[in-house]
């Protein structure tokens, strides 16, 4: 029992680092009374990951983009508008970008959001 124990423990596959900080960003964009609409990823296009999703929920653009800042302090604002936020954050030789888009929705407003980890 010990070595078929031991045995399953080595086949199963653990998450990648980066991966890991995916599903943290994933669980912390989604506001209170928002949800999570998986799309792709992670994926790797030579040097570079790249994962998105959608998030769908009832607060305004404005109140989401301030929302969602503070909920990822270790990134930066590195460009706001009407339709679009950028966050970015350097870490270990690479750089994480999130790009979070407004898209026109019915009642519940979407959000389009896209990761990319890519070598500085």
């Amino acid at each position: 029992m010990g070595l078929a124990a031991l045995g399953l423990v080595c086949c199963l596959k653990l998450p990648d680092p980066i991966e890991r900080d995916i599903q943290a960003v994933k669980d912390r964009s989604v506001p209170p009374g928002g949800w999570l609409i998986p799309s792709y990823g992670p994926g790797r296009g030579g040097q570079v990951l790249r994962a998105a999703w959608e998030i769908e929920t009832d607060i305004a653009w404005n109140a989401f983009t301030a929302w969602v800042a503070v909920q990822l302090p270790e990134f930066q604002v590195r460009a706001n508008d009407a339709v679009s936020l950028r966050l970015g954050r350097p870490l270990e030789g690479d750089v994480y970008t999130l790009t979070f888009r407004r898209k026109p929705a019915g009642q519940r407003r979407q959000i389009e959001v896209a990761f990319e980890a890519r070598p500085l």
